[in-house]
């Protein structure tokens, strides 16, 4: 889901994106796909668990 927050830095605009897994760690490959995913978009990428 993305979520848009008036007052932030860069006007609200999208600077990163968090994703989340309800069970189990993400995977070397998962974490590497996601760079690859941050690097295209310009954006920072986060992976909680």
């Amino acid at each position: 889901m993305l979520v848009r927050e008036d007052g932030l830095p860069l006007g609200g605009a999208l600077h990163h994106i968090r994703f989340t897994r309800a069970a189990g760690a993400f995977s070397a490959h998962d974490r590497q796909r996601a760079g690859l995913l941050a690097e295209h978009l310009g954006l920072t990428v986060e992976l909680a668990g």
